[in-house]
């Protein structure tokens, strides 16, 4: 069962959801900023990443959910250091999908991907099913469409996208669908 978050954890997630977001001049709608993130990490905290946690400057604890999003919407280049300061590994700084990639993806999916979704296409965010973080690749079978709000659900591990026959689908959560079983968006069909 998942927590609620507590007042300063939803103090920061509205303030990070104003300072990402900027208006466009062409006509309402808006623009993600890119967040910049400074990370320090020593190889042994990197072998259980998935389990690992985090803090904001101010104290806030992130889950492992919330850091790997907000990992996946920063610009880093992991660099990874031994003890003796020698170079381990280096990193990708992008995992963005570029615009044929996207107009594919839109095409395959429509739209949303979540049953029920009405999100329009335009505001259609693209998921890494396999995570980019974990050296996922930015391609047609590897990529999602889904709403802003399922995209933030599948990375925090509340919605689960496997690909059935060459399709992204949905596994929805247990206490909205007890049978667990892949499902897809036909609102576009």
């Amino acid at each position: 069962m998942e927590r609620p978050a507590t007042v300063p954890e939803r103090a920061l997630n509205a303030l990070m959801d104003i300072l990402t977001t900027i208006p466009t001049n062409s006509g309402g709608g808006s623009q993600r900023i890119r967040p910049e993130v400074l990370v320090h990490l020593k190889l042994e905290n990197l072998q259980d990443l998935a389990s690992g946690d985090a803090r904001t400057a101010h104290g806030v604890k992130l889950p492992p959910g919330d850091l790997r999003r907000l990992l996946c919407e920063a610009d880093i280049i992991p660099a990874v250091f031994n003890s003796k300061s020698e170079l381990l590994d280096y990193g990708r700084a992008q995992r963005l999908v570029p615009e044929k990639l996207k107009r594919a993806v839109l095409a395959r999916d429509h739209g949303c991907i979540v049953p029920g979704c009405t999100e329009p296409p335009e505001k259609i965010e693209f998921h890494h099913i396999d995570p980019w973080w974990m050296g996922g690749e930015t391609k047609l079978i590897n990529l999602a469409g889904l709403c802003r709000g399922a995209h933030m659900d599948a990375d925090s591990g509340r919605i689960k996208i496997v690909v059935v026959d060459g399709l992204p689908h949905v596994i929805l959560p247990k206490h909205i669908d007890p049978a667990q079983l892949p499902r897809r968006n036909t609102y576009w069909d």
